[in-house]
């Protein structure tokens, strides 16, 4: 059986669960405390400092991506890549646009709204330690941009432009075929759902609100039983309380960030 570190609330955890219940597997969970990103014990098993980390008997797995990839290997049934190589084409290039761009987008907004506050609070030295990206300068260095500058970061806007961008992309792919890869749950829906309900979550959900298809895909993607598997279980009412009232304080500034795109 696998073990899988994760956080509930990571996306990167998210799209490894969303891949484990597509494909049935059970697994064991191994939930980290943010507390213990930095232990020894957990940086010896995974030296970048993040989640998830899937255990498979002796193999240790970093990095989403890599997993979900990996449980396609090692598990070939209730495949999540598509047979055709054109569609295959078609999912990588969702799944690398999630690696290149969505994923740090998605950081910076998350960032804003969910860790800003909490990193404020630390000693300086404590922060120094805990803030995100200790293998990736680019991380930290956006980190430290938005702790200084907050919602006048440029890199807030950087990361609304581009969720504009991909919901339009999504928008035209979405509008003759049933999921990114045509007719085939992908790795390509399990990341780009990842992306669309945290935006959501956020309190971000209007910006797809004139683009029938981006919702229909994403009610679909809730309606499948992985949704329960992957969120809805690792969540509480506290947890949803806390979310929902963090997205109603940072509203107005994301509004009025928007309004100048």
């Amino acid at each position: 059986m696998c073990k899988l570190h994760h956080m509930g609330e990571s996306t990167c955890s998210q799209r490894v669960r969303l891949a484990l219940a597509e494909k049935e597997l059970e697994w064991e969970s191994l939930l980290v405390a943010p507390t213990d990103l930095r232990s020894p014990l957990y940086l010896a098993l995974n030296p970048a400092g993040v989640v998830p980390t899937l255990e498979h008997g002796s193999a240790i797995i970093s990095e989403s991506r890599l997993i979900c990839e990996y449980l396609e290997d090692v598990v070939p049934q209730k495949p999540l890549l598509p047979l055709m190589p054109i569609e295959r084409y078609k999912v990588r290039c969702w799944t690398k646009l999630f690696d290149d761009k969505l994923h740090l987008a998605i950081f910076v907004l998350s960032f804003m709204v969910w860790m800003r506050p909490r990193y404020e609070s630390m000693p300086p030295d404590v922060r120094q330690m805990a803030l995100p990206g200790l293998k990736d300068p680019v991380k930290r260095r956006v980190s430290e941009d938005m702790l200084v500058n907050g919602w006048d970061s440029v890199v807030v806007k950087t990361a609304l432009t581009q969720m504009m961008e991909t919901i339009c992309a999504l928008q035209d792919t979405l509008s003759d075929q049933r999921w990114l890869g045509g007719d085939h749950y992908s790795l390509a829906d399990i990341d780009l759902f990842c992306i669309a309900q945290r935006l959501d979550d956020l309190g971000l959900c209007s910006l797809w609100d004139e683009f029938a298809a981006v919702a229909d895909w994403i009610d679909r993607s809730r309606g499948r039983k992985s949704f329960k598997a992957a969120f809805t279980n690792w969540r509480n009412d506290e947890i949803i309380s806390s979310n929902r009232l963090k997205a109603e304080t940072s509203a107005d500034s994301f509004l009025t960030i928007l309004a100048t795109l």
